[in-house]
């Protein structure tokens, strides 16, 4: 009887040890950290770099037809490309401003001299 309850006196020093040991060290220094991390993702590479990415071999089946993988950079330049088209467009001395601006005058004066006309 003296015996089992020595034994279980060792383990549950033992127990509290382990026990005071890991809260003593910091939890991303723990070999198990990099399963319970939950920032893994945010530090991990995508699947594919590039189309000629080293680490895709034939059977990963990572490439795609139709795929974009510059996408953002497309986009940006195409903005950039339609904001330099507008900026001529509606300034407002543009020579197309200023030709929309005189017919528009001229077809109200025509319309006021019919309509004047109408009248009388």
């Amino acid at each position: 009887m003296a015996l089992e309850q020595e034994q279980i006196a060792i383990r549950k020093a033992l127990e509290k040890e382990v026990a005071s040991a890991w809260a003593q060290q910091p939890m991303h220094g723990r070999k198990e950290w990099d399963l319970s991390d939950p920032d893994t993702i945010k530090y991990d590479l995508p699947a594919r770099v590039g189309d000629e990415d080293p680490r895709n071999g034939p059977a990963s089946v990572q490439k795609f037809s139709g795929e974009d993988l510059h996408a953002g950079e497309r986009k940006k330049l195409q903005m950039a490309q339609q904001k330099a088209w507008c900026v001529p467009l509606y300034s407002p001395l543009s020579p197309n401003r200023l030709s929309a601006r005189t017919e528009h005058t001229q077809s109200a004066d025509s319309c006021v001299c019919t309509t004047g006309m109408a009248h009388e």
